[in-house]
């Protein structure tokens, strides 16, 4: 009788360590099966974080960099230099003039160059009221003709003290470093009496291998001039013309300038034109496409041989 009741233990005995044995080999499987999809998953993760590295625009040394403001700054831009030198594009009035002061202070700016696309009444202002606060050295505007004397009674109206002025047409080169070139491709030599925005300064920033076309507020008549130019044209960055508006930024143009990066300097409550912004779709350019209403300040960097976005947002 023991016997058959040792015989019985030693059965539920071993069934026991048989049950065990099978749970053990259970909880290893998913334990193996758990460490396994969290070591592809790191290798994965950790391969396309290479890939990306890989990917993204190496710069070194001296850069020019770009920045084109949003409405806060009345769409200003400012291009700082290798050398540290900052060129401010169509500086703005009134609360745009401010946010604009307190980051020429942020940047410790003394002296400033100004380049003004479109002269108007507004701008002579504008000038004027950033003159108080800080040293501008040079304005750089297109070449007038003969409505030369309106911008000059402009400027004696808003009390602007005399600096000297470079006026631009086609063709003209200045040379801001010994690598950066500003290149005037509009207004043509003999431009037409002023308040068209077809002679409106059109320039091209130059660092080596990299350059940004500034196309100002050139409408489709400008466009048509500058594309019969036989100017080449092609360009790593295309600041969009007209802030995105109607009438501007046509297809044979993009097809010249054939940009890696687009920028839309969109105005306050003036969205661009929805068949602009179709244009400059990247999936019609393959250019990157950024625009101020949406992404904020946009800052791009080059070294003359990469390009890189580095900020977006409010960066300054």
């Amino acid at each position: 009788m023991q016997s058959k009741i040792g015989q019985a233990l030693t059965g539920r005995v071993r069934r026991v360590n048989i049950c065990v044995l099978h749970s053990r080999h259970k909880t290893m499987r998913k334990l193996i099966i758990m460490v396994s999809i969290i070591a592809v998953a790191a290798i994965a993760i950790y391969f396309d974080g290479q890939t990306r590295d890989s990917s993204e625009p190496k710069i070194f040394g001296p850069v020019l960099k770009a920045r084109f403001l949003d409405h806060s700054f009345g769409n200003s831009s400012l291009f700082t230099m290798p050398d540290g030198k900052i060129i401010v594009v169509d500086p703005a009035g009134g609360r745009g003039a401010e946010a604009l002061l307190k980051m020429l202070q942020g940047e410790k700016a003394k002296e400033i160059d100004v380049i003004v696309t479109n002269p108007s009444r507004e701008y002579a202002k504008a000038l004027a009221g950033l003159q108080k606060s800080v040293l501008i050295s040079n304005v750089i505007r297109p070449e007038l003709g003969r409505a030369t004397a309106s911008w000059t009674k402009w400027l004696r109206d808003s009390k602007w003290e005399d600096v000297p002025e470079t006026a631009l047409t086609r063709g003209d080169v200045l040379q801001f470093t010994s690598q950066v070139t500003l290149e005037a491709l509009n207004p043509a030599k003999e431009p037409e009496p002023r308040g068209v925005g077809s002679d409106s300064l059109v320039f091209r920033a130059k660092f080596k291998n990299k350059s940004i076309l500034y196309l100002s507020d050139i409408d489709s008549k400008g466009e048509c001039g500058l594309i019969a130019s036989g100017l080449d044209l092609e360009s790593s960055v295309m600041v969009a013309a007209r802030n995105g508006r109607y009438g501007s930024n046509s297809l044979e143009l993009l097809s010249m300038v054939r940009p890696e990066m687009c920028v839309v300097s969109a105005l306050r409550n003036n969205a661009p034109s929805t068949s602009v912004m179709d244009r400059l779709d990247t999936i019609n350019t393959g250019a990157t496409l950024y625009r101020s209403d949406k992404d904020g300040i946009i800052v791009i960097s080059t070294d003359g041989h990469s390009m890189t976005l580095l900020d977006k947002g409010g960066g300054y």
